[in-house]
């Protein structure tokens, strides 16, 4: 019984024979207590059982954050640098002070996301580019997004007051806010959440763990696609106006080429008036036919 917990132990009158096992089961079991500061025993007896009793320490004053496993949140080795403060349980308790600060000539991100732990994650990742704001529902998410227009969105999906999908057709249902590229959350193996997401308007989706470098480059190209669609659209209505502008400008200059060249016409009739060589009568005629010609054609 005493080399229960070693690795590869295995009874030796085992029952089950045709089940094979690895021998590494209470091996792990042992492992992951101790890791928690926690003590693992058994007893048993033979032919009526055996009792496994686990033990684990409350609080956390004997957990070394140093060696946890931050793994689910970015898959960088090196990205944490020990920015993610696991201890900090509630996004009310996140310390944003450092990113009240705003550089006019940065791109503005707006993350939306109750876990801390991921807002934690994503602020280190992209606060040396860009300005951050931050939201913990889809509600609050909305109201930052129509008064800061943000160049991008982040958000989770299953938040409370309003999930991200709420807030996505909000925002793309919203003649100003519609342009505004919108990156979703989610885990790897979420294909429903994304064909959903898709549906409502999402733009992209960044898959947790998180990659520092793909963060980056997906963010980047976003906000650069967006304003060369954005220039294009601008670019299409200026033409369109000019256009309008054009054939404004035909419409107009038709009658004014017409009301000047019945003013050269008319001084031409007086002239030949005066000068006799023109009777009053066929002036008469002229005039009538002129003034009709400008008539039609204004």
């Amino acid at each position: 019984l005493e080399h229960i917990f070693n690795p590869f132990t295995q009874a030796s009158n085992n029952p089950l024979s045709d089940v094979q096992g690895s021998g590494l089961g209470l091996a792990m079991v042992k492992d992951f207590v101790e890791k928690h500061a926690g003590t693992v025993t058994v007893q048993s007896e033979l032919e009526k059982g055996s009792t496994f009793t686990v033990t684990l320490p409350l609080g956390e004053s004997h957990v070394d954050k140093t060696k946890l496993d931050t793994s689910d949140v970015l898959d960088d080795d090196t990205a944490f640098d020990a920015r993610v403060y696991l201890d900090v349980k509630s996004f009310d308790d996140l310390d944003l002070s450092p990113f009240i600060e705003q550089d006019p000539s940065r791109r503005t991100l707006l993350l939306v996301e109750d876990n801390p732990h991921v807002v934690q994650a994503l602020a280190y990742v992209l606060k040396e580019d860009y300005n951050l704001h931050f939201a913990k529902d889809g509600l609050e998410g909305l109201e930052k997004a129509r008064a800061l227009k943000p160049d991008l969105i982040m958000s989770d999906i299953m938040m409370p007051r309003m999930n991200g999908y709420e807030m996505l057709h909000a925002l793309k249902t919203d003649h100003e806010l519609k342009m505004i590229p919108v990156i979703v959350l989610t885990s790897k193996a979420d294909i429903d959440s994304k064909i959903h997401g898709l549906e409502e308007g999402a733009d992209e989706y960044l898959s947790k763990p998180f990659n520092h470098h793909e963060v980056l480059t997906r963010v980047k190209n976003l906000i650069d696609k967006r304003k060369m669609e954005v220039e294009f659209i601008h670019a299409e209505k200026l033409i369109s106006l000019g256009q309008l502008a054009a054939g404004v400008a035909h419409e107009i200059n038709n009658p004014i080429s017409f009301a000047k060249d019945a003013v050269k016409r008319t001084k031409k009739i007086f002239s030949k008036l005066e000068d006799g060589t023109l009777q009053p009568i066929d002036a008469k005629n002229h005039l009538i036919d002129m003034y009709r010609e400008v008539d039609e054609g204004v």
